[in-house]
């Protein structure tokens, strides 16, 4: 099963690729998709959505999960969610079996620890999860990586 784990911003969407072979998950790919600055704001969420589109084929995914924006969060930036929108509609008519959305409680859940634990696992400089090595990988990577693996 392939899955995939996406972590929006205003500016990237950062995807992790993941692979369960019986019991052993796979890293095979994290990427950044940088949304070019010179596009106005539809163009930007047309640009998202035909290189999901095209990601979601190249690599036969069966399964996503999307990171939202935290409901209590300090800043509400209305590009981030209508980023988080335009993947859910790819997502939605694409042939993907199955997805997710959800916040760091939802993603904690389904990795099954503790949402504290996440936040450890984001912030800290040498950190594992199901055996994967995530120091080399910046906080976003790590939250897309994560996402993947909930999505199995």
């Amino acid at each position: 099963m392939i899955v995939i784990g996406f972590r929006a911003s205003p500016s990237e969407v950062y995807y992790s690729i993941a692979e369960r072979a019986d019991e052993t998950i796979s890293i095979l790919s994290v990427e950044e998709i940088r949304i070019p600055i010179s596009l106005n704001f539809p163009e930007k969420l047309n640009f998202v959505r035909k290189t999901i589109k095209d990601i979601i084929f190249e690599y036969q995914i069966t399964r996503a999960g999307i990171r939202t924006t935290e409901s209590t969060a300090q800043r509400f930036n209305i590009e981030r969610v209508s980023i988080e929108a335009i993947i859910q509609e790819v997502l939605s008519r694409s042939p993907i079996e199955k997805y997710f959305v959800g916040q760091i409680s939802n993603i904690s859940s389904k990795l099954g620890i503790p949402r504290t634990d996440f936040k450890k696992i984001i912030e800290e400089k040498k950190s594992h999860h199901h055996d994967i090595d995530l120091s080399d990988y910046n906080n976003k990577e790590k939250e897309s990586i994560l996402v993947a693996i909930a999505s199995l």
